[in-house]
């Protein structure tokens, strides 16, 4: 498979490509062992990408006021601006099926991402007539990630009912290397630039100054158990004894000894869940875990951040309807973390650690076909997010408490319109802020299309049908991100 996209985005001067190619191999090396490769190389340069401006501050430069005026096509950062993304991966799995109907299945994993960018970014603040201070930044990491994972798996018969027994062990290392530099500038407004003339910001040569190297090791051995308690019961039981290791070195501006950041030794994380075939086409479900993950973001000066662990529980009910076309849930959640990364709101593309935090909240969701030329899809979450620290420009108010997206296709299959597809949707949320509130919002979209064979399709999508003004990002000191304005995508799918 070969995909390949070119296009200016609503912001003014911003324009990106993308190349992928993937390729899939299934060999069966015996009629009851199957060899699976696949492998994958993405490149993804985008120029005149834009930080986006900060808010504007009050005459004390303690609070923000409001947004720096200016259409939602701005570009407030220079044409020079320039960020690039490689990535390689490659995959393999192994799978034997027993006679005893158990099976054995091994993956092996590795990707190697290369992002670099050079680009300029004002704060922090602004002032009301868009004044505001500029820096240049420089910034390259490559991040190598392999990965191991083996399990057996089948059924075991006992008193009378099947039950289902998984044994594995997994390994993973991640290595990362990061280097960046920042200039401040010094413009020609008491030392600011102008934000409505971006391309006054000089590119200056930016060197390295901080460097560090991070290491992840993760490895660990698990079970799980689902016993089935009677015909409508099922009970699922799990655990993972892990293991964890995260270091990190500097290399700039000097090279030092390697720190450890994190060392968990026989960390059980145990799991639970209750499932309930209330009828055939009806589940109701309960169902526990603890969990410890490394995090691959890095923080401003290159530090890695520690692992996010917790909690998480969710109560619900799943269906299928219209002999398995239409599939419905609904649940109850919450997620209780420690360290979970969030985006620096002073340094684009870096993170910091939230603390703890807790999210609870509802989410329903329908999705299928109700007629073999209808597809639907709709879903609400409502959304409690509470951070022990409440930073108002780092986390409070950061996502939004509703949330609704709707997206249905009608394909005609017959008749003179047989070919053509029509389509809709939307996307509604409530308010966000960080720092400058950004209100609710609903943004419309609408698609046509046309199948010319059973190897060729084309569609037409009209994205932000009524022209929405909106920030995916509203401002805080630093940073802000504006929604996508009315605009027109063509896509023409071929399969061989």
């Amino acid at each position: 498979m070969l995909v390949g996209g070119d296009g200016t985005q609503s912001i003014d001067r911003t324009r990106s490509k993308e190349v992928m190619a993937y390729g899939a191999l299934d060999w069966d090396l015996t009629p009851r062992t199957t060899l699976s490769l696949s492998g994958g190389y993405q490149v993804s340069p985008i120029s005149g990408i834009d930080y986006g401006a900060g808010g504007v501050l009050n005459s004390t430069r303690t609070a923000l006021t409001g947004r720096v005026p200016s259409s939602f096509t701005q570009n407030f950062s220079p044409s020079w601006n320039y960020a690039y993304t490689s990535l390689q991966e490659g995959n393999a799995n192994l799978v034997h099926r027993f006679e005893n109907d158990w099976q054995s299945s091994t993956t092996l994993f590795y990707r190697h991402e290369l992002s670099k960018a050079y680009y300029a970014y004002s704060g922090p603040g602004a002032t009301a007539d868009g004044l505001a201070r500029f820096g240049d930044q420089r910034q390259r990491t490559s991040y190598d990630w392999f990965g191991a994972d083996s399990n057996v798996s089948g059924p075991i018969r006992l008193f009378g009912q099947t039950h289902t027994l998984t044994i594995g062990a997994n390994y993973s290392v991640m290595t990362s290397s990061a280097q960046s530099g920042y200039l401040a500038l010094t413009g020609p407004y008491g030392g600011a630039f102008s934000l409505y003339d971006p391309n006054a910001v000089p590119a200056v040569d930016v060197p390295y100054t901080f460097g560090t190297n991070h290491r992840t090791v993760q490895y660990g051995v698990y079970a799980q158990a689902r016993i089935k308690l009677a015909d409508p019961l099922t009970l699922v039981l799990g655990g993972r004894e892990a293991f964890l290791q995260d270091r990190t070195q500097s290399t700039l501006p000097s090279v030092t000894d390697w720190t450890t950041n994190a060392q968990i030794n026989h960390r059980f994380l145990p799991s639970a869940g209750l499932l309930w075939d209330i009828v055939p086409s009806l589940t109701a479900y309960a169902n526990y875990a603890r969990f410890l993950d490394a995090q691959t973001e890095s923080t401003y000066s290159g530090a890695g951040l520690p692992p996010r662990s917790g909690e998480q529980y969710e109560v619900g009910v799943k269906g299928s309807f219209l002999n398995g076309r239409l599939n419905a849930n609904a649940a109850l959640f919450r997620i209780d973390d420690n360290n979970r990364a969030v985006a620096d709101p002073a340094h684009q593309y870096y993170y910091v650690s939230a603390g703890k935090a807790r999210d609870q909240g509802v989410e329903l969701e329908v999705t299928g076909q109700p007629t073999p030329d209808w597809n639907v899809y709709a879903g609400y979450t409502y959304l409690n997010a509470h951070y022990e620290n409440d930073s108002p420009d780092l986390t409070d108010g950061t996502d939004p408490k509703h949330l609704f997206k709707l997206w249905t296709k009608y394909t005609f299959s017959r008749g003179a319109l047989r070919g053509f597809s029509v389509g809709g949707g939307m996307l509604a949320q409530t308010r966000i802020s960080r720092g400058v509130e950004q209100g609710g919002y609903a943004i419309f979209n609408a698609q046509i299309g046309y199948r010319f064979n059973k190897h060729v399709e084309a569609s037409l999508q009209l994205n932000n049908v009524f022209n929405r003004e909106y920030y995916i990002r509203p401002p805080s000191t630093y940073y802000s991100v504006f929604g996508d304005t009315r605009n027109v995508m063509l896509t023409v799918r071929s399969d061989f």
